[in-house]
């Protein structure tokens, strides 16, 4: 596994084997961290201040939702007690928590996904809407659906490209004999080894670079490429997670003209992106001329289809992580849409 740099240590994550049986045992599960709002549901972001409303009262899912969701400074003693008989030894150990005076304070959001455990960045919401340029995306719908759609069958080697916190190669991992997971962000890499590490797993080599530069040379040797790379639509944007620094759908374009001349005999490439066109009825041709010539077959799975408008406001919503709509936002989002001629979007 190539070392990685930053916040966290994962080489010291062992320490935490018991971390998931802890957290479980106090409660700290995805329907009640939805329940509190900790992880925004149906579109809806509450402040810090309507979430610790919703906490009051819990005991030790309290105390962890706070310090390990929300970003909070919780006295020593009282994270020692809600993570007993572990304790906030090892997360100080690995580089998780940080001690500040008589209190502990997380550098990252632990979030349970399925049987694992996923570290990502602090919501907008949780940091007071101010976010770093290679801020680290969680576990979300487009994440779930490419895990969900990729064939699980036994094989050599796989690739995941933009892995971010890393979920598409941890689930690679599980029936790859090995995977390289590739990012252009070193946080994100980091991340990413401290999620292999939470889950055990060691089979997954990390490699700093853009999309398929980080593989160039192994064409034709992986027999499963995943990617749920920075797909949206948007103007250009200072966070690396949210923008691939290309124009349009190019970020989507370039893998699905990329990835077939690193697949193997067989091999399957599963991800997933944003395209657009100028007419509702021509929502293929696009995709389709990407792939003339790739000498794969390709299946083709459209979710859904919106305006400009439309999708313009969702992803607002989902990048800033609020309710509240900028006009001026908004009209720069359709400026860009203009110089582009797209008539709708799809996903």
């Amino acid at each position: 596994m190539t070392k990685t740099t930053g916040p966290f240590d994962p080489s010291k994550a062992a320490g935490l084997a018991t971390l998931r049986k802890v957290l479980d045992e106090a409660g700290y599960l995805v329907n009640r961290l939805g329940e509190c709002g900790v992880i925004p549901s149906n579109n809806a972001v509450l402040s810090k201040e309507a979430i610790r409303d919703r906490l009051k009262g819990r005991g030790k899912f309290e105390t962890l939702a706070r310090l390990l969701a929300m970003g909070d400074a919780v006295p020593v003693s009282e994270a020692d007690d809600a993570l007993a008989p572990l304790g906030t030894g090892p997360l100080v150990a690995c580089g998780l928590l940080q001690k500040k005076g008589g209190t502990v304070q997380s550098e990252a959001a632990m979030v349970p996904v399925a049987h694992l455990l996923m570290m990502r960045d602090l919501h907008a919401n949780m940091t007071g809407g101010q976010i770093r340029d290679d801020h680290v995306l969680g576990v979300g719908l487009a994440s779930l659906a490419v895990n969900e759609l990729t064939p699980r069958g036994r094989a050599n080697r796989a690739l995941d490209i933009g892995t971010g916190q890393g979920i598409q190669a941890l689930g690679a991992a599980t029936h790859c004999g090995s995977v390289v997971a590739t990012d252009v962000s070193e946080r994100a890499l980091n991340f990413a080894a401290m999620n292999a590490a939470l889950a055990g797993t060691t089979n997954i080599e990390f490699r700093k670079g853009s999309f398929l530069e980080p593989v160039k040379g192994e064409e034709g040797t992986f027999d499963l490429i995943v990617s749920n790379p920075p797909f949206v639509i948007r103007p250009p944007d200072r966070v690396v997670g949210f923008s691939a620094g290309l124009t349009g759908d190019q970020a989507v374009e370039h893998l699905v003209r990329g990835c077939p001349k690193f697949l193997a005999e067989g091999g399957y490439c599963t991800l997933i992106g944003n395209w657009y066109h100028a007419d509702v009825n021509d929502w293929t041709a696009r995709p389709r001329a990407w792939l003339e010539g790739s000498g794969c077959d390709a299946w083709l799975i459209r979710f859904q289809n919106k305006s400009p408008q439309d999708y313009a406001r969702h992803w607002i919503r989902e990048v800033t992580e609020s309710d509240e709509f900028d006009a001026a936002e908004v009209s720069r989002w359709m400026e860009y849409y203009d110089s582009l001629e797209i008539g709708r979007a799809h996903v």
